[in-house]
């Protein structure tokens, strides 16, 4: 009797943990390897608008949701199904940090790419 209640209690532990990588993700959520670069430029959207646009009254106002769209554009997506997906994550740490560590490594390829690029041009 007690092998049988071991051997089932080893059978729920075993269906009930996923390996978290993101593949058993409810449909219509996006991946990491998907929303990372939306994220990213997503913040460099912020990043230009306070920056720039704010700082110079010659530029029309409500920029910062121009630039949104843009990016929603960019990626092919809309901010429905990015907001569902940033939601989904945010309610889930364990999976939320990973995405937030890859958008901090993409942003240094990225960096490392415009760096490499510039020194080649370099007279």
């Amino acid at each position: 009797m007690m092998r049988m209640a071991m051997a089932g209690i080893m059978l729920i532990m075993m269906f009930s943990c996923k390996d978290g990588d993101g593949k058993d993700l409810p449909e219509g959520i996006m991946g990491q390897e998907e929303i990372v670069p939306i994220i990213y430029d997503l913040m460099l959207a912020d990043e230009y608008h306070n920056e720039i646009l704010v700082k110079d009254s010659s530029l029309p106002a409500g920029g910062r949701l121009k630039k949104y769209e843009q990016v929603f554009l960019l990626h092919k997506t809309n901010y429905e199904a990015f907001s569902t997906s940033y939601k989904y994550y945010l309610s889930r740490p364990d999976l939320l940090k990973p995405v937030f560590d890859s958008v901090e490594s993409y942003a240094g390829k990225v960096r490392a790419r415009i760096y490499n690029s510039a020194k080649k041009t370099a007279p």
